[in-house]
């Protein structure tokens, strides 16, 4: 299973923190908010994912560049989700969509995945 995590937008409403650092990158117990997503993906079978970027996009390079298993994905023109998910076109299989400036806990993924197995 793949996961897309939308990051390209900057937060007006964290400003100042905003201007050096994108919101999935701020800190949330210990470790970027991103992270905690990406392992709680990671622990219900997700085994790749797509963080799509604009905003101080080399930030998101410096912190997973090194990493196999999370691709970064240019966004030239930040307009929304569906433009967004347009970079990531290739992708022929099922994904999920988790967005960048939310935390979502393993048992909501757990929840979300059940049923769409089941349906």
């Amino acid at each position: 299973m793949k996961a897309v995590i939308p990051c390209a937008k900057k937060k007006e409403g964290l400003f100042p923190f905003s201007e050096s650092k994108p919101t999935a990158l701020m800190p949330v117990m210990g470790k970027a908010l991103v992270k905690h997503n990406i392992e709680a993906l990671r622990d219900n079978g997700v085994d790749e994912v797509y963080l799509v970027t604009n905003y101080l996009e080399e930030k998101f390079e410096q912190e997973f560049g090194e990493r196999t298993d999370v691709n970064i994905v240019h966004q030239e023109e930040v307009t929304g989700t569906a433009s967004a998910l347009k970079k990531v076109d290739f992708i022929e299989d099922d994904f999920l969509v988790v967005n960048g400036d939310v935390i979502v806990s393993e048992n909501d993924l757990e929840s979300l995945l059940t049923h769409h197995e089941n349906n």
